[in-house]
Order: structure tokens, then C-alpha cells, then sequence
């Protein structure tokens, strides 16, 4: 590391001078053009402009893809960055055009803005400054935490229209979830890639904390398919009190680590994790309870215990990702 001084140039401008040795290697000569951004943890980056990431564009050939091997094709292309894509075929089918129309619905930012009998192009209109990663995180909290809340009231109330309500937000979340992966690729793939409101060495721990959340929501949506398997059938009084007590242990679970991952708290991380301690009697009397029911209703409920069960594992993982962040933060 080199220590330069601040020097003060006329009356308001201040300058530091950069390292000759660095801009001799990336071509830097009088009047060269560089970019300045700060940082989240303060630090200034300083881009060269010839270092500016190019717009990219990329050809596909589609011909043998279809259904979820298309989607998944889109999705990849779509996390590798490119700013615009073509798929070709040499006739694209109408499901073809119909995942393609589906998939950049569910991809933040890209539109279809060329259309052939044997080609789409897609551009993504989403600016750099838009792709903050712990905006898209809250957002996917807070459509998981409404997706619990309204799976759980779908069984109580026998709601069947609220449980298909459900499983249509979790692909909100999914295109939250996307997003933040396409930012983190961009981060660690561009190393002059446009500021994000998370340093670089704190990648890994929102990706986890993305991970879980869309986890989360893939098993709110469980839970809904659980109810409309029991189809607003009978179940125990004692037993629906028992799956909302539960729950409602999952969600403070959740709350507490995100506040935790918020605040950089340990102190609420750890409350989170005592939180699924006292989790763990009260799915155990749900599991004996699941015993006496009668078959058809044994399983869905027992899917649904497990689900809540899973969602409080997942809430953990988010209180541990704030608790090593919180000390990593406090040793620098």
C-alpha cells in the first residue's frame, strides 16, 4: 500500500497523485480520462475509461431447447451480463416464443425488442445503478414474509383462493433473486464494474443470505400446495393452533436475522437462533399429533410441519451470515 498526501489545488479542489508504475500498465498518458466512484465502506475506485466494461452482445442457437431447458438457458444467459442476446433457430416454434415471453417477465430489466421467424433479440434496459443487492434482498423479505403470513392463513381459514395467491408471488421473489445473482456475477467478473451498495469481499455472505430467502419462499409455496391438497378439509383445531404457533416462531426467526443482517447485530442474530430453539418442542408435538389423522390429511400436514421446519433452518443461516459480517466489520 502506498501513502500519498492530499494537497490542496487553488481554493477548493483537493488532489492526490496517482502511482506512475499503475498507469504506465494500463496506458494512462496526460489528459486521460478516469472514472470515480465511492464505495460502500467509503473508499474511492478510480476506473480508467478504457477499462469501462463494453456493451456485449450475444448469439444463441435455440433449436434444441425448449420448455425448462430454454428457460434455463435464459436465465444463464441472463446472469453472465449480457446487455443485449439473440436466440436463433432456424424456425423458433410458438412455445418456444411463448418461454422467451414468459422468461424476460421474469427477468428484471430485459425486454424483447426484435422479433423474426427465426430470431429474438433481447436488450436489457435496466440501468447499473439499479442492480443494488440489498434492495433486491429487502424486497425478496418482504414478499417471503408475506407469503408465510398468507400460506399459513390459507390453512387456518381454509382459504383455497389465498394458498393460489402464494404460489403465484413466489416468482417475484425468484426475479429478486435473479437479479442479485446477475449483480454478484457482474461484481466478481468486472473488476471496474459500476459501485454497488455492497463491497466486493461481502459478495459471498448476500448470496447466501439470497440463497435462503429464495429457499424460504420455494417452501411458503409448499405450503400452499399442501393446502390445496387438503382442499379445505378437516383438521384438528389442536393441530392448526399448533402449525401457527410454529410458524409464528419461523417468522420472528426470519425478522430477527434480517434485522440482524440490517444492523449488523449479533446480539438479534442470536436471539434469532434461540428463537428456532424454542421452535423445536413445539414441531415435535406436531409430528405425534400427525400420528392420529386420518391418511389423507397425515401427509400434506406433515409436508407442511416439515416446511416450517425448514423456513426456521433458513432463518438461522441468515443469523449466522450477520453475525460473521457483523465481526469481520468490527476488526477493520
Amino acid at each position: 500500500m502506498e501513502i500519498r498526501k492530499v494537497q490542496l489545488t487553488g481554493k477548493s479542489s483537493y488532489t492526490v497523485s496517482l502511482p506512475k508504475v499503475w498507469a504506465t500498465q494500463l496506458g494512462l498518458k496526460e489528459k486521460s480520462r478516469v472514472a470515480l466512484s465511492t464505495l460502500p465502506d467509503g473508499s474511492l475506485r478510480v476506473t480508467p475509461n478504457e477499462h469501462v466494461k463494453p456493451q456485449e452482445r450475444g448469439i444463441f442457437n435455440i433449436d434444441a431447447l425448449f420448455d425448462e431447458a430454454l428457460a434455463r438457458h435464459m436465465i444463464a444467459i441472463y446472469i453472465a451480463g449480457y446487455d443485449t442476446f439473440e436466440l436463433r433457430a432456424h424456425k423458433i416454434r410458438s412455445e418456444q416464443r411463448e418461454t422467451i415471453r414468459d422468461m424476460s417477465y421474469r427477468l428484471i430489466g430485459m425486454e424483447v425488442v426484435e422479433e423474426t421467424a427465426k430470431s429474438v433479440v433481447i436488450q436489457d434496459f435496466l440501468s447499473p445503478n439499479e442492480l443494488q443487492v440489498k434492495k433486491s434482498i429487502r424486497r425478496m423479505h418482504l414478499i417471503v414474509e408475506s407469503m408465510l403470513a398468507d400460506a399459513i392463513k390459507s390453512l387456518l381459514k381454509n382459504d383455497i383462493d389465498l394458498a393460489s395467491d402464494v404460489i403465484v408471488r413466489d416468482r417475484d421473489v425468484d426475479r429478486h433473486y435473479l437479479l442479485v445473482l446477475k449483480r454478484l456475477q457482474e461484481m466478481v467478473a468486472t473488476p471496474f464494474s459500476e459501485a454497488s451498495d455492497i463491497a466486493a469481499n461481502e459478495s459471498l455472505e448476500y448470496y447466501l443470505t439470497a440463497v435462503s430467502l429464495e429457499r424460504i419462499a420455494d417452501h411458503g409455496t409448499k405450503i400452499a400446495r399442501c393446502v390445496l391438497t387438503l382442499a379445505g378439509g378437516p383438521v384438528p383445531e389442536e393441530v392448526r393452533n399448533s402449525i401457527n404457533e410454529a410458524s409464528i416462531l419461523s417468522n420472528t426467526v426470519i425478522q430477527l436475522a434480517m434485522d440482524a443482517l440490517s444492523k449488523l447485530d449479533t446480539t438479534l442474530a442470536e436471539q434469532a437462533i434461540s428463537a428456532k430453539g424454542r421452535q423445536t418442542p413445539v414441531l415435535k408435538r406436531l409430528e405425534e399429533m400427525t400420528l392420529d389423522l386420518d391418511a389423507r390429511a397425515a401427509l400434506p400436514i406433515y409436508c407442511i410441519i416439515n416446511s416450517i421446519d425448514r423456513v426456521a433452518d433458513y432463518g438461522m443461516n441468515i443469523a449466522e451470515v450477520a453475525i460473521n459480517l457483523a465481526v469481520a466489520k468490527s476488526n477493520r
